[in-house]
């Protein structure tokens, strides 16, 4: 494995500039082989100016998303080499429209062969991969995210989960604790009908039960305050199944459900539990992604006596 594949996320950004440079290097390559003159620079504004005829300098920002200036330089460099102008618009003088020189026009006709071969071949590109041929739907996901939560807030916010978290310590079960977690864990078994309880027996006795040492109870706690409960049952054969996840409403809203989650599967691999499982009723959709999102993938489904579908959830630790 190298180092982009062991970085991961953390070098998304220079992998996808190191991909963009080989691209842009070939693409230059193919127009040098071809004997014309044409940057790769310059491909927007001739790309917006044969699909519209005439532009505005505004439109070209608006069209690349990008500043006026940034727009204007674009234009400008290709004022100077003799393949754009300006002209005054006859509707309203005080407003410079952009059109091919006849130069651009003739440049346009040797570059857009190029371009369609370009096209082609990057289609048949991502169509050799199994998962290469969603690659534009991919991208244009990303590009909504981040439209809608830019990575600065996500990462902002990320960062301030994990600070908070590192003052949330794991308190195994004692009788102090006894009403805080009877409260959680009816919580669970409300939201949960497929919550795998027996009897009340686990909730009324989990002191006596938790001292066969099957049942591993552990409840988070900052500054003394009870903040969720986690009740997990072992069996023989080095597996477990989760019977309560419950975080309190305050703290369920500030998204540390996927980090007390993961803190929980490191108390697993402490306890030699090699799988673990969850049984969920599939109205809880939230909850079925959130364990999803740390590895967790649907193993079969269940019934209950009222007719209910519940997702059995396994994850190899």
């Amino acid at each position: 494995m190298n180092t982009y594949e062991m970085a991961g996320e953390l070098i998304v950004g220079s992998r996808l500039k190191r991909l963009s440079e080989k691209f842009l290097s070939d693409v230059s390559k193919v127009y040098k082989s071809e004997g014309i003159s044409f940057e790769t620079a310059h491909f927007s504004v001739f790309y917006l100016l044969k699909r519209h005829g005439i532009l505005k300098v505004s439109d070209v920002a608006r069209e690349l998303e990008i500043t006026q200036s940034g727009a204007s330089q674009m234009v400008n460099s290709l004022v100077k080499k003799g393949l754009v102008r300006y002209d005054r618009d006859k509707a309203d003088k005080r407003i410079r429209t952009l059109s091919f020189t006849p130069g651009g026009t003739q440049l346009l006709r040797q570059v857009e062969p190029v371009w369609e071969s370009i096209r082609e071949g990057f289609r048949a590109l991502l169509e050799e991969g199994d998962n290469s041929r969603y690659f534009f739907q991919a991208l244009g996901e990303i590009e909504e995210n981040i439209a809608r939560e830019n990575l600065f807030s996500r990462f902002s916010k990320d960062l301030k989960k994990r600070q908070l978290l590192k003052d949330i310590y794991f308190s195994p079960y004692d009788q102090k604790m006894k009403e805080m977690y009877k409260q959680l864990a009816l919580s669970w078994l409300i939201n949960n009908s497929f919550a795998k309880t027996c009897d009340m027996d686990f909730i009324n006795q989990i002191g006596k039960m938790t001292k066969t040492g099957r049942q591993i109870v552990r409840l988070a706690k900052i500054k003394d305050q009870v903040i969720a409960a986690f009740c997990v049952s072992k069996n023989v054969e080095n597996g477990a199944e989760i019977r309560v996840f419950e975080v309190i409403n305050s703290w369920r809203h500030l998204g540390l459900e996927k980090l007390l989650l993961s803190r929980l599967l490191e108390t697993m691999k402490e306890e030699k539990i090699i799988m673990v499982s969850i049984t969920l009723n599939r109205r809880l959709v939230s909850t079925i992604k959130l364990f999803k999102s740390v590895g967790f993938s649907l193993d079969f489904l269940e019934k209950n006596k009222e007719n209910e579908t519940g997702f059995v959830l396994t994850k190899k630790i």
